[in-house]
């Protein structure tokens, strides 16, 4: 452990400390351990068979786990004491691991969980590269958004999400209109001008808890999580508010058509990206007809 940072809510840090804490050895062989660890390459199933097999030897409720961008959570994590670890992975990947516990952190826990630490650094060393690889393959390159691969999990995963925890969800299909002329035109660099300014536009727009995705050509989704059939149609109003001040959508006369869907009990995630696609098309031929009249 390179620092250790214990907290007792509502009260901040007592201590904070660089180095190794407690380098004495805990009575158990170190491979037995490692290899059941190494059995995980996902980084949460990893760190809920690391919680598993902490709790077995010391009394802990669950774990935190910071990592540049994202934070995953396993257990119980409102319990009053906080154990912090901050260490580097990967020369210049920093992570923070917050162990949490109903009861103090004595020197006794703080020897076993130095211990136990020791053997999780390769196994999560490897998680998360084996989760870099996975999001390269996941994103979309010229806009930086997820691509078809990442949305189609994503979309799985929030359905499930929604489930569980009935939160309402919607998901958002746009399309952009005028994209093939302009890109036959006035070629390819101008067409990927367009496909980032409008990923741009979604970007500032949605929150952090929304994803964004390019899944096509010029077609895009956006999944809200926690989200009203109100404040559904909000976005839609801000997206197409942002798009239409983009300078360089608007100089080549470039729209976009939204459609979007509510997710139902009654719905797979099939039925509710067809509901989704309809009612894009849907607005896309009232486009048409409002510009013909």
């Amino acid at each position: 452990m390179e620092s250790t940072h214990t907290s007792h809510n509502p009260q901040e840090a007592q201590r904070t400390q660089e180095g190794s804490v407690f380098s004495v050895y805990y009575n158990e062989r170190p491979s037995s351990l490692l290899s059941i660890l190494q059995t995980e390459l996902e980084l949460e199933p990893l760190l809920r068979v690391y919680l598993e097999q902490v709790r077995q030897r010391v009394s802990l409720d669950g774990l935190i786990l910071h990592s540049k961008n994202q934070q995953i959570e396993v257990g119980n994590t409102n319990s009053s004491y906080r154990l912090t670890v901050e260490w580097t992975i990967d020369d210049d990947h920093q992570v923070k691991l917050a162990y949490v516990s109903s009861h103090p952190f004595n020197a006794q826990k703080h020897q076993q969980l130095d211990w136990l630490q020791r053997q999780l650094h390769f196994p999560l060393r490897n998680s998360l590269r084996f989760e870099a690889m996975s999001l390269r393959a996941r994103t979309d390159h010229l806009t930086g958004l997820g691509n078809r691969a990442a949305f189609d999990d994503q979309a799985v995963r929030v359905v499930a999400q929604s489930r569980r925890s009935r939160h309402d969800v919607a998901v958002l299909l746009i399309d952009l209109n005028h994209f093939k002329q302009v890109n036959d035109k006035f070629g390819h660099l101008t067409g990927d001008r367009i496909l980032q300014a409008t990923a741009e536009c979604l970007l500032d727009v949605t929150r952090d808890s929304d994803q964004a995705f390019r899944i096509g050509g010029d077609e895009y989704a956006v999944l809200l999580s926690h989200c009203s059939t109100r404040s559904c149609d909000l976005v839609i109003r801000r997206i197409q508010s942002k798009l239409a001040q983009s300078r360089t959508l608007k100089k080549l006369g470039v729209s976009a058509s939204i459609g979007a869907a509510m997710w139902t009990p009654a719905d797979n995630v099939e039925s509710w990206l067809c509901r989704a696609d309809q009612a894009m098309y849907d607005d896309k031929k009232h486009q048409h007809k409002t510009l013909s009249a």
